[in-house]
């Protein structure tokens, strides 16, 4: 089946620009434009896989019903909005059928790469039911905001810097605090507080800093507020940590270091997916299950078809993660021995932090023993070195 590109009146400068490329070309991609939605919809019956590109800068009533109608009836669809530079972030809250948004005047790389990752993620929802299942009946999938596709633009460029980043990340308040907050809570095991946001950002790294952008604005949209919230927060900021203690231990380079960071940090993002959409549903498998993650992943499976890794996975490949994030995440409930002893640091760090961030209260003899059930095999001594850096950690939070 062929993946189709499907157009919905112009679409701005740049997205011609790229329909003109080499690179498009070579995407195999059927390329269809359409004034109407009716006759959008009568080829979009005939191929139902591809990608969907809507210009909502007039007419958003008819077209917001257009895109809702293919988003509940094609699971193999993707829909990318596109919408004037001075309202991607009023109007795109409401235009939540959209499985990305992008400016009108997006650049030709971003485009591109926006394309790319929708393709992928296309294809894989394609090949399973269950995945197209959920995608559809999401009400609300997180999209990155606005800053996140700014800061990847910057970091394209050669003469970008630590200054440049911190001035476009200085109109987010609640950004630049949450920054600050990692950038103080041991993720660098400097004595001295960090108040400067140029510095934060240089000692984070792109990848890293990317990860808590979009972790920020994913849990600042959850219908959570006061413990529950923090939880889940310091959760994920623990298991980061441990990763990212892991892969310096094991004498990763940097940027399997970022790697193990970013992943730790979303690794829940799934079950943070399931909140917004299922919150009640959601709340009663927790409970039934009393928080243990075996079990609940279980749960999902037969409430959803589907667990929250999984889903994490799917979106974070559709936002353009690197590949050893998604699989990292992906994985980071496996049990298969064999499997995971081959996978990537990444990988490993994030299952075995998420292993010891699951630790029952009690001495520590008992967490130990628990600790010898992890899927990652440790020698003895390893594990001791582990749960030493677990308790810094936890003092860290």
């Amino acid at each position: 089946m062929n993946c189709t590109l499907y157009c919905l009146e112009t679409v701005g400068h740049e997205v011609k620009h790229w329909l003109d490329t080499d690179e498009f070309e070579q995407l195999n991609l059927v390329h269809n434009y359409h004034r109407k939605s009716e006759t959008a919809l009568k080829q979009i019956e005939a191929n139902p896989f591809g990608l969907v590109l809507v210009n909502f800068e007039k007419h958003q009533d008819e077209k917001t019903e257009f895109c809702l109608k293919i988003r509940r009836k094609y699971q193999s669809l993707l829909i990318i909005s596109l919408l004037p530079e001075d309202t991607v972030e009023t109007i795109s809250n409401d235009l939540k059928f959209a499985h990305q948004t992008l400016a009108l005047s997006a650049s030709y790389n971003l485009i591109s790469n926006t394309a790319l990752n929708s393709m992928k993620c296309a294809e894989s929802i394609s090949q399973s039911p269950a995945l197209g299942k959920i995608f559809s009946n999401l009400e609300s999938l997180p999209s990155p905001p606005k800053i996140y596709f700014q800061i990847r633009e910057a970091i394209t460029q050669p003469d970008c810097n630590a200054y440049q980043l911190s001035q476009l990340i200085n109109k987010d308040h609640v950004l630049s605090a949450r920054l600050l907050q990692v950038a103080n809570s041991g993720f660098f095991s400097i004595p001295r507080k960090i108040a400067d946001l140029k510095q934060a950002i240089s000692l984070l790294g792109t990848e890293t800093l990317l990860g808590l952008i979009v972790a920020t604005h994913v849990f600042n949209s959850l219908p959570l507020t006061g413990k529950d919230f923090e939880r889940l927060w310091k959760h994920g900021l623990g298991v980061a940590l441990m990763a990212k203690s892991i892969a310096l231990e094991a004498g990763a380079p940097r940027e399997l270091v970022e790697i193990s960071s970013i992943a730790g940090l979303l690794h829940d993002l799934g079950r943070l997916v399931f909140i917004s959409n299922h919150s009640e549903e959601y709340q009663t498998i927790i409970q039934q299950t009393g928080g243990i993650e075996s079990e609940l992943i279980q749960y999902e499976k037969k409430f959803f078809g589907f667990n929250h890794s999984e889903l994490a996975a799917q979106i974070l490949m559709l936002w353009g993660l690197p590949d050893e994030v998604i699989t990292a995440i992906k994985l980071h409930h496996a049990d298969n021995y064999e499997m995971l002893s081959s996978e990537g640091i990444a990988t490993q760090a994030v299952i075995i932090s998420e292993w010891m961030f699951s630790l029952p209260d009690g001495p520590e003899s008992i967490q130990k023993t628990f600790f010898n059930s992890c899927p990652v095999n440790l020698d003895s001594n390893l594990l001791d070195n582990y749960y030493e850096l677990y308790l810094k950690v936890k003092e860290q939070l």
